[in-house]
């Protein structure tokens, strides 16, 4: 069967035939890169399908429609389903040529914008709401008014503030909630994947003339004034995720059908280890599947990219019956999904299990530290020594002896790098 459209040519009406519908579930249409992997970057092939499916998923989560416009400050190659899915229902999007607080906050409140270039959806990195909040201090914060009138905005023209791609601190999230009244919904999602965990917004509130907070609901039915940093949510439309032990046993599996509500099956297990705040709580390898899972990879080979087919044993372990290992370790309690650490980021300290993430979250929550790595560092006495490398702005005001102070006051002592780097940003 063929997908045909009617198009019109210099006034005449045609029909316009196109590649059968086969074609466009598998045909390739974008080729991205991981910007993550340890050796060098991952290519990533996507197909029309996919990228389609990643769009209709959005559009049902966020209730999209023509009267929405977003602001994304997100790298190209992670806003393409977003960016296509709010243009697909005939919404606005608003790019910025390069990251500037001022015109990022001018946007934002709609500051000499036409009617359709108002902002409702805001998606940015982590990074970008940390300078967003620097930026506010300069200039909104000894100006009473100001600060009125930007959290009144927030609440009722914009329907959703959103992250995703890295790990957002809780410092940010409770001063940018001060600042607009808005919470920083988390959303999970890797180059493979699309986004496929979150927060859907309610749809009720969809047209309403105060789309604050209460916009969004949440998979457990959690206020959202209750909401919490660090909260990943329930699979997305179309998107089924599961848990699964270090042992390979499946612990958890969440289902969200297209139109319906998330179906989850608990499978009584033993304790798999975790950090004991965590107790009671199911921890394993998420997994991912669902029609917006990329199915091809591509590789590099001799500086020549070769396409991989499914003889390829590393796709077919990662893609093993239908489902995608992301690597990520994940916590599922109350019927939301939380980020604990990457496989490669657990650490054994004295005994002592330590999650990488842990510590980055401490850090990147000083204003003056961008980024940072953490490396364990083989020890045969205490298995690993922990080290991190701090990525600081040029006019940053911090040394050393300032960051292992930082750390000894908000982690444990056995969580706490004895190795440290910095890095100064270009």
């Amino acid at each position: 069967m063929y997908a045909k459209q009617l198009v019109a040519i210099q006034g005449v009406i045609v029909t316009e035939n196109t590649f059968p519908n086969d074609f466009y579930s598998k045909a390739p249409a974008m080729l991205i890169y991981t910007p993550n992997a340890v050796n060098s970057p991952k290519p990533v092939l996507l197909t029309h399908r996919n990228i389609e499916a990643q769009m209709r998923c959005l559009i049902g989560t966020w209730h999209l429609g023509p009267t929405d416009c977003m602001l994304p400050i997100l790298s190209m190659n992670r806003m393409h389903a977003a960016l296509a899915a709010v243009l697909s229902v005939g919404g606005n999007v608003v790019l910025q040529q390069k990251f500037d607080g001022h015109n990022a906050w001018s946007a934002l409140l709609g500051i000499n914008s036409p009617s359709k270039q108002r902002v409702t959806l805001f998606l940015a990195m982590p990074i970008v709401y940390k300078r967003l909040i620097v930026e506010y201090e300069k200039m909104f914060a000894k100006d009473s008014r100001m600060v009125e009138y930007i959290v009144n905005h927030c609440r009722q023209k914009i329907r959703l503030m959103a992250t995703a791609f890295a790990l957002l601190p809780d410092s940010v999230f409770y001063r940018w909630r001060e600042i607009t009244g808005q919470n920083i919904y988390e959303y999970y999602g890797m180059m493979e994947t699309g986004l496929v965990l979150g927060h859907p917004l309610n749809k009720r509130q969809r047209d309403s003339p105060h789309n604050g907070p209460t916009a969004v609901a949440m998979a457990n039915n959690t206020a959202p004034n209750d909401y919490r940093p660090g909260t990943l949510g329930s699979p997305l439309k179309g998107v089924t995720a599961r848990l699964i032990s270090n042992k390979g046993d499946e612990l958890i599996t969440c289902k969200n059908e297209l139109g319906g509500s998330v179906d989850s099956g608990l499978i009584p297990v033993e304790d798999i280890g975790g950090d004991a705040s965590l107790a009671g709580t199911i921890i394993g390898e998420l997994q991912i599947a669902g029609s917006n899972l990329v199915s091809n990879t591509l590789a590099n080979n001799n500086q020549e990219m070769e396409h991989k087919g499914t003889t390829n044993n590393e796709e077919q372990e990662n893609n093993q019956d239908g489902f995608f290992k992301t690597g990520d370790i994940c916590a599922y309690r109350n019927g939301n999904f939380y980020f604990l650490s990457k496989s490669s980021d657990i650490f054994t300290v004295g005994g002592y299990k330590v999650y990488g993430s842990e510590i980055k979250k401490v850090l990147i929550s000083h204003p003056n530290i961008n980024d940072v790595a953490v490396l364990g560092i083989p020890n045969k006495m205490w298995g690993h020594r922990l080290g991190v490398i701090c990525i600081v702005s040029p006019d940053a005001d911090i040394d050393l002896d300032a960051i292992k102070t930082y750390c000894y006051r908000h982690l444990p002592a056995h969580k706490c790098p004895t190795v440290f780097k910095t890095l100064v940003s270009k």
